[in-house]
């Protein structure tokens, strides 16, 4: 019979006997890392679908603009916390089971959303949307960890995060059409039906990758395409002792887990540099509007297609940077007369920075600069396209960094970049057109571009002392 109790701090605990995970065709993988990126897309597309959006609904329900922004900075701020909880509670439950448990929650706030009649009902629901689009903005990473071994994982990071980052893009111009020619509710009506068939497709096909999870149940089958599997909780069951009777360990659940990692300097490092940079990037896609339309004269589809430089760069340098992380690795790997990818130190990830780290700056002071004296919208175009490109690139080297030094806590760290992440957008936008007002275009920009410069320098920090720092410090140095 089992025996539930726990052991004794230096007491040698038993080998637990698990089978191998499953190993997924590359097309399998590739088709897993696709659902993952559309998963990861819901929740910046909900941020943003509904930015055009707000005010035909503030007329209608007869709230304050105020009262209509707060909806806004609540779903941001949800956004940026519940992947707390969510990252521990995969951690216990599975990544599967988290994504089949939170985008119900998606889709039936959405649905709620497009029959709101009252201000308390939209706010509540707008919270709750943002609970169940979070949960993939940190499981998906340890998705991505789980699947794809460190020689790959660089350019799958890159793809996963092309989902989230084109949601802030593509969003205000789905939402503006919908809005303009279908009504408001239509928004919620577009989210709720795209989170429907996200969840059936992660349902049928997505199987458990958490390793911890597989060691104990039954293994997926790799060339099974249909998965209805639905697992109770992780639990750790270790062979029989003398007495014949097994040991099972139940994890607690605790979703203040991931802030314990804040301890570890490298982490913090590269949390704070890298929201400084997302703050910046906000700076610059709150202002896009304004300049586009008051300084070119561009029409509300022109503004909307102007964003198509920046996502145009996000695409472009997300894929390039992951790959060029993954080609540093290997030829670090090769140098080192190493045949095992997990043994390189993962700061080989922090130096493949380098080209965004450059290249962001430069992106906002040009922005700065073409805004300033608004010669053509072509040159302003040109400094989208560079801003996009090195924060995206400086963004996918910097996570799969991160998930490489803690591949044990993917999701926890990611986690943690988004709660640092989000309130630096929030603080962003909301700062950059007083500063505009008060220094220029030129001067904003160029004041915001210096504070990048100055996050990169924190970069540099972790490259030199990274490994050091690191809980196993006998892998070498980079």
């Amino acid at each position: 019979m089992f025996a539930y109790r726990s052991i004794p701090d230096g007491q040698p605990k038993p080998a637990t006997r698990a089978p191998p995970p499953p190993k997924y065709s590359i097309a399998r993988r590739r088709f897993f890392l696709g659902l993952v990126a559309l998963a990861g897309f819901l929740g910046p597309l909900a941020g943003n679908i509904y930015l055009p959006a707000m005010e035909p609904i503030r007329i209608e329900l007869g709230v304050s603009v105020l009262l209509i922004n707060l909806t806004v900075s609540l779903f941001m701020l949800t956004f940026a916390l519940a992947p707390l909880g969510w990252s521990s509670a995969a951690d216990l439950f599975g990544r599967r089971t988290i994504y089949i448990a939170s985008l119900p929650i998606f889709i039936v706030s959405s649905i709620a959303l497009a029959f709101t009649q009252s201000y308390p009902t939209l706010l509540v629901f707008r919270i709750f949307q943002g609970v169940g689009a979070a949960a993939v903005q940190s499981v998906g990473a340890g998705t991505i960890a789980d699947l794809f071994p460190p020689l790959e994982r660089g350019r799958a990071m890159s793809m996963f995060l092309l989902g989230p980052q084109l949601g802030p893009l593509v969003g205000p111009v789905i939402g503006g059409a919908v809005a303009r020619y279908l009504g408001w509710r239509a928004v919620f009506v577009v989210l709720a039906c795209l989170g429907g068939v996200v969840w059936a497709a992660i349902a049928l096909f997505l199987p458990e990758t958490l390793r911890k999870k597989l060691e104990r149940m039954e293994e997926y089958p790799a060339d099974k395409v249909i998965v209805l599997r639905f697992s109770r909780a992780t639990r750790e069951i270790r062979d029989p002792g003398t007495s014949g009777s097994s040991e099972i360990l139940l994890p607690r659940y605790n979703p203040l887990a991931p802030l314990k990692m804040l301890s570890r300097r490298s982490i913090l490092l590269c949390l704070i540099a890298v929201a400084i940079m997302f703050g910046s990037f906000y700076c610059v896609t709150v202002e896009v509007p304004v300049v586009f339309s008051t300084l070119f004269a561009f029409n509300e589809l022109g503004v909307g297609l102007a964003y198509v430089a920046l996502g145009l760069g996000f695409i472009i340098g997300s894929t390039a940077g992951g790959k060029v992380s993954d080609q540093m690795l290997k030829a670090r790997m090769k140098a080192m007369g190493l045949t095992n990818a997990k043994d390189v130190p993962p700061e080989i990830r922090v130096r493949s920075q380098v080209v965004g780290l450059i290249l962001f700056p430069i992106g906002l002071i040009s922005f700065g600069i073409t805004a300033y004296f608004a010669v053509h919208p072509a040159f302003v175009l040109v400094a989208l396209f560079i801003c996009g490109f090195g924060m995206t690139w400086t963004f996918t080297c910097n996570t799969t960094y991160l998930v490489d030094s803690f591949p044990g806590a993917a999701a926890s760290v990611v986690a943690l970049n988004s709660l640092f992440r989000n309130p630096a957008a929030a603080i962003g936008s909301a700062i950059i057109e007083p500063l505009v007002t008060a220094a220029s275009y030129a001067g904003a920009f160029g004041i915001i571009g210096g504070c990048t410069v100055a996050a990169s320098g924190l970069m540099v920090i972790v490259m030199v002392h990274g490994a050091k720092w690191r809980p196993n410090p006998a892998v070498p140095s980079a």
